[in-house]
Parts: structure tokens; C-alpha cells; sequence
């Protein structure tokens, strides 16, 4: 059946449908088939749902006496939304046979959505439900997704709970959970096999690492080559290493505090204590030295010896006073790093190690970050820092997250290959964020973020950006002055 309808301004809307309820005049609920012209009233038509509530004005909310809520349509006082779909306030709601707002998970037309206790659809965004995490795209579609609980990562199933005391394969990666649902990281022995679990939770297969200076392979079902024993002396070989060095750095510091107090005495006018600040100048670098011998020995000898660690060998400096654009991104010292920090790098380092060698240039390493981080994250919710190592760091485990997440992730691997960055932020509204690269024939744009109308952003002109931003309501608007000029 295909009907003609024609609200009170005059606007026709023509569609095939298997059932039509006339509320009053002007305002119709379709359980609509298919159409041939969507109306023209984007903001009351939920693209994507089987049924409609098409309204020419807004409505009013009351309250039942038993605490329920209804939406009265204000063309008609006496008529409520009914078994249809509303849209109020940029929000989506749905009412019973009744007219009773509904909250919770519901099926329409064989699709599931969460309508959250306010009722309104969960939209771009996390939501608990039952103890289960979900996560829900814009269109209302929701799957059990990653979520961390205190220090440790989880992962949620459908109807409550989390995957505990079992293998589980994501993305096609295997990951370990313990009987509290924890997602394991080290070596993991289970019966007479030990198997290796990555920084960011991945299963070791079909490879060869070194760890702590040690090479251990792995067969093609994760199996390692070394006994539990053999792994635990070198465990306990690298503590005492770790140990030295800790100790050695305190002996340094505390002969540094006592060359300080004598250098104190001297300006102060003591001329024997001045010609003991020149020894003991002498002393104090012969100590840091000492001290930082060992330390980097240590480090040495903890370090992954692999291709995305050689790499993260390169350090991204400072640029000089004269740099006359925004400053490029600055990555400290390993001795300057946080913890946080130190375990992102051991996530970048296992991601790295499977994507990019010695032999490619930093182009063709950039391009391959880009594959990488388009291809396994999913955008959702919002970042609720704007502390790019700590975004990082929970968007390359949980693989979902906003444009500053997929800035964030995507700057964590290039600077560990040492390729310098520079934040890139919208200058229209300053919500939302992508990265300038410098590669070997220059510095140029790279957004990782995906847009609903297509795209691939990688390593693009700043004509591109200027064209492609005009083109979409200036998506890419950013500060020429900023930023150095692309090729």
C-alpha cells in the first residue's frame, strides 16, 4: 500500500507502508516498509528505524500518578505518543501500546536498543546495564566491549557478568582472564604449558621475543620454549639487576646532596671549601656516572629487543628556540617518563613489532600506524581527559574512543618510531583534534578519526584539508600560522 501524506504546512511525504494510525491532523505513527522521499523533518524522523512518530511541533511531558511518563502532542490535548518512536531535545524515546515512556533494553522490528532510566536512547556512549558494559554507536546498535575495573581490564558478555577463568578470542588476538574476570599480562603457566600474555593482553604465538634480555619462542599455540623454572631464575636474575642498579643510583644521589652542602659552605666565603668544590665537582660527575652506568645497563638489558624497540630508540627532541609553528610534541627521557608511560610504550612496542621493521621509511611507517589504528578502533563515547598518554594508553587496550583518543593512540606509536608530531586542533570550536607528521619529505596532515561521510586522512596536504573541510562544514578549519606548510 503506498499513501500520500500531508502535514499541516503542506509538506507530502510518500511512502510504502503495512500500517498507518492517524493521531489528529498533521500528526501520523507509520510502521514504514520503505520510502521513496524522506520529509524534510530530519529532527523528527530517526533514519534507520523501522517505525516513526512524524510530528509538525513539539510536545509537553507529564507525569502519571504512578510515576510514569507520557508525551502529550500539542497539536491535539487530548492525544499522546503511542507505540512509536519521539524525538524531544536532540533525544530518542519510545512509548508503549499505552503511551508509557519505556526504559531498559527493548526489540523493535528485530532490532535491540537500550533506552537508558531517563528513557532516552543510549546514543555514543558507554552505558552499564546489569553489571555488563555496552557499548552503543549513533545509531543505537550496542556490543559488549572492553571496561576496566580499578587497575584491571575486563571484558564484558551478553546478560551480565565477564568473561572469568578462560581463554577468549578478540579481534582475532587470544587473551587470558582470571577467575575475577582480570585480563592477565606475563607469562601464565596452565598444566604442563607456559604461555606469554603481552603488555596489552595478547597471547605470544608463532613468535620470538626477548624479554629481559632473554629470547623465549613460542609456538603457533602460544606454547613457550622454557620451563617455569627457567623463567622464574631469570625473573629473579633481572629483579637483582634492578636492585643493583636502584641501589647504586641512591649512593649517587646521597654523595650529590653531600657535594651540594659543601658547595654551600664555599659561597659563602670559605676559600678551603672552594678548592674542595672543584674536587669535589670532579667527584660528584664521577659518581652520576657510575650511577648512570648502571642504570642504563639495567635498562639495556630490560629493554625488548625487538624491531619497534630499536626504533623507539630514536628520541623526539625539542625544537630550537627559532621554531616559529606550534611546538612539536616532546617525548622525555625513559628516566622522565611515568609508569603510565612506561607501560604505554610496552603496548606501543607489542603493536609496532607486528606492523612496521628497519627497513621502511617513516612514510611508509606512518602509513602503516594509520592502517592500524583505522582498522581496529571503533569510535564511541567521549575522553574524559586531555592527557594524551593516559588517553592512549586506555584507547590502545580498550580500541574504542572520540577524535582525541584516535589522536592520542595514533601519536603514542609514531613517536615511539620517532617520528615527530604536532597536535593539530579545530579551530572553529576546538572539539576536535588530529596530528601533523614529519616524514622525509616534509610534515603533513594525519587524522585517524573516521567521519560517517568516508575518508581516508593520511598524510594529506594542507590543500586536501582545505578542500575536503569546505566541502564538509569545516570539519578540518585549522590556523595556518600554527603550523608549517605541507609540500
Amino acid at each position: 500500500m503506498k499513501i500520500s501524506v500531508k502535514a499541516a504546512d503542506g509538506f507530502s511525504l510518500r511512502v510504502s507502508i503495512s500500517a498507518v494510525r492517524i493521531i489528529s491532523a498533521g500528526i501520523l505513527c507509520l510502521n514504514i516498509m520503505n520510502s521513496n522521499v524522506l520529509p524534510a523533518y530530519a529532527g523528527a524522523v530517526r533514519s534507520g528505524f523501522t517505525k516513526y512518530s512524524i510530528t509538525v511541533s513539539d510536545g509537553t511531558w507529564e507525569q502519571q500518578d504512578n510515576g510514569t511518563w507520557k508525551y502529550r502532542l500539542k497539536s491535539d490535548a487530548m492525544d499522546y505518543a503511542v507505540s512509536c518512536w519521539q524525538k524531544d531535545n536532540g533525544r530518542w524515546y519510545h512509548f508503549d501500546e499505552n503511551g508509557i515512556m519505556q526504559t531498559g533494553f527493548i526489540i523493535d522490528n528485530g532490532r535491540n536498543y537500550y533506552l537508558r532510566p531517563d528513557g532516552a536512547m543510549a546514543e555514543n556512549e558507554v552505558c552499564i546495564v546489569d553489571g555488563s558494559y555496552y557499548s552503543f554507536d549513533a545509531d543505537g546498535n550496542y556490543h559488549v566491549t572492553w571496561y576496566q575495573d580499578g587497575a584491571a581490564w575486563k571484558y564484558a558478555v551478553p546478560g551480565g557478568g565477564c568473561v572469568t577463568d578462560a581463554w577468549k578470542e578478540i579481534d582475532g588476538k587470544f587473551y587470558h582472564f582470571d577467575s575475577a574476570g582480570n585480563m592477565q599480562t606475563a607469562f601464565l603457566s596452565l598444566g604442563d604449558k607456559t604461555y606469554y600474555l603481552k603488555p596489552a593482553g595478547d597471547m605470544a604465538a608463532g613468535e620470538t621475543l626477548v624479554l629481559n634480555g632473554i629470547a623465549y619462542t613460542f609456538d603457533a599455540d602460544g606454547a613457550c620454549d622454557k620451563t617455569p623454572d627457567e623463567i622464574q631464575a631469570a625473573a629473579a636474575a633481572q629483579a637483582a639487576a634492578i636492585q643493583a642498579a636502584n641501589e647504586a643510583r641512591a649512593a649517587a644521589l646521597a654523595q650529590q646532596a653531600a657535594i651540594q652542602a659543601q658547595a654551600a659552605a664555599a659561597a659563602n666565603g670559605n676559600q678551603t671549601a672552594k678548592g674542595t668544590q672543584s674536587a669535589s665537582a670532579n667527584e660528584k660527575q664521577t659518581a652520576e656516572q657510575s650511577a648512570d652506568s648502571v642504570q642504563a645497563s639495567s635498562e639495556t638489558n630490560a629493554a625488548v629487543n625487538s624491531t619497534a624497540a630499536s626504533e623507539a630508540a630514536v628520541s623526539v627532541t625539542a625544537q630550537s628556540s627559532s621554531w616559529p609553528y606550534k611546538a612539536i610534541t616532546y617525548v622525555p627521557s625513559d628516566s622522565e617518563k611515568s609508569a603510565e608511560y612506561k607501560l604505554l610504550d610496552s603496548i606501543c612496542d607489542s603493536i609496532l613489532s607486528g606492523i612496521v621493521n628497519n627497513g621502511m621509511t617513516k612514510r611508509q611507517k606512518a602509513e602503516a600506524i594509520y592502517a592500524y589504528v583505522r582498522g581496529h578502533f571503533t569510535y564511541s563515547g567521549h575522553s574524559a581527559t586531555r592527557d594524551w598518554v593516559h588517553e592512549a594508553y586506555q584507547g590502545l587496550r580498550s580500541k574504542h574512543g572520540d577524535c582525541f583518543t584516535y589522536y592520542a593512540s595514533a601519536q603514542a606509536l609514531l613517536t615511539r618510531v620517532g617520528i615527530n608530531c604536532i597536535e593539530v586542533i579545530r579551530s572553529t570550536d576546538a572539539d576536535h583534534w588530529w596530528e601533523m607528521v614529519e616524514v622525509e619529505d616534509g610534515w603533513w596532515h594525519f587524522d585517524t578519526t573516521p567521519r560517517k561521510v568516508g575518508g581516508y586522512y593520511c598524510l594529506w596536504s594542507d590543500a586536501q584539508m582545505d578542500s575536503f573541510s569546505a566541502a564538509h562544514g569545516n570539519c578540518f578549519a585549522f590556523d595556518h600560522s600554527l603550523y608549517p606548510r605541507t609540500p
